[in-house]
């Protein structure tokens, strides 16, 4: 999978979906959709590289809250395989 703006808009819904269940704390969710807007205003503007720092570091940040146990593994797991699709595609391009 190739980083796209449907690709990016799903990450970006995954991540207001965790929000909306009440699965994180506010401020954990604002950190997370923060990365996730920067990823997708990087996109537009045509900045590949800074687009993947942004998905990077939204995978780093979930990971940590996992860890943490601030988000549940099962709940945070779709952030991360999704965000790994992203910065890690197939030969193949299926997701």
């Amino acid at each position: 999978m190739s980083i796209g703006a449907a690709q990016l808009n799903r990450l970006s819904l995954l991540v207001q979906r965790l929000l909306d269940a009440e699965f994180l704390l506010e401020e954990e969710g604002a950190a997370l959709l923060a990365e996730s807007d920067a990823a997708c205003r990087c996109f537009g503007a045509g900045e590949a590289e800074a687009t993947r720092r942004h998905i990077e570091r939204l995978a780093q940040l979930t990971a940590a809250l996992v860890e943490t146990n601030a988000l549940a593994r099962a709940d945070g797991q779709a952030v991360l395989q999704f965000a790994d699709g992203l910065l890690h595609p197939r030969a193949d391009g299926k997701p």
